[in-house]
C-alpha cells in the first residue's frame, strides 16, 4: 500500500514536469518593455505593422523549428539541456505513476531508476537556466534590447514570467529525488514493523 510520501512524490512530479514543459514552450522568458516583442528559449514574438493597429505575432526563430534557426549559441545550449530537462521530468512522471501498479519489491527498483533519472534532470534544468543568459549579448538580442545588453544584463528588456516559471519549476524539481528516498525508506519501516508485530 503506498504512504502518504509515496503519493506527494507522485504530485510533486507531475507538478514539476507540467511547469517545466509548459515553461519551455513559452516565448515570454525575456519581455521588451512594449510587451509586445519577447524572446524564449526557440520561439519569439514580434510586433507585426502589416494591419492598422499593431499585431503581436509569435513564431519559431527564423520561420521553422530547428536548431540552425535560433540566433544564439547559448540558447541552442538551453534548448537542449532544459529540453532534455523537461523530457526527464515526463518520463519519470510515467515511472512514479507505473510504482504504483507494480508488486512489491519491483517497486523498490523502479523508484531507484526513477530517482537516478530525476537527478539527471534537475542537473539539465539548472544547466538550461544558467546557460540562457548567456545569449543576451548576441546580436539578435542587442537589435531588440539595447546595445549594452551583454551577459546577465538585458538593457531595457527584463526577465519574463515564463523564466521566472522555468526558475521555480527546476527549483522545485529539485525536492523530487531527494522524496524518492523517503518513499522507499517509509515502505522498508513499514514492513519490517509488520514483521516485528
Amino acid at each position: 500500500m503506498p504512504t502518504f510520501v509515496h503519493y506527494l512524490w507522485i504530485l510533486l512530479t507531475l507538478l514539476v514536469s507540467v511547469t517545466c514543459t509548459y515553461s519551455l514552450l513559452q516565448p515570454e522568458w525575456f519581455i521588451h518593455p512594449d510587451f509586445i516583442h519577447s524572446f524564449g528559449v526557440y520561439s519569439y514574438c514580434l510586433r507585426d505593422f502589416r494591419y492598422t493597429f499593431p499585431r503581436q505575432i509569435c513564431g519559431y526563430y527564423g520561420g521553422q523549428f530547428g536548431f540552425s534557426n535560433v540566433p544564439s549559441k547559448a540558447w541552442k545550449a538551453a534548448s537542449l539541456l532544459y529540453g532534455g530537462g523537461s523530457m526527464f521530468l515526463c518520463i519519470s512522471c510515467l515511472f512514479t505513476l507505473i510504482s504504483l501498479c507494480i508488486r512489491r519489491g519491483c517497486d523498490t527498483i523502479v523508484i531507484l531508476m526513477t530517482s537516478y533519472l530525476q537527478t539527471a534532470a534537475v542537473v539539465f534544468l539548472i544547466c538550461g537556466i544558467i546557460s540562457f543568459p548567456f545569449g543576451l549579448s548576441s546580436d539578435y538580442f542587442r537589435h531588440y534590447c539595447g546595445e549594452s545588453a551583454s551577459i546577465f544584463h538585458s538593457d531595457i528588456c527584463s526577465v519574463g514570467w515564463a523564466y521566472m516559471l522555468a526558475i521555480v519549476g527546476t527549483a522545485l524539481s529539485v525536492f523530487c529525488p531527494i522524496l524518492s528516498h523517503f518513499v522507499d525508506t517509509s515502505k522498508d519501516e513499514r514492513t519490517a514493523i509488520k514483521t516485528d508485530v
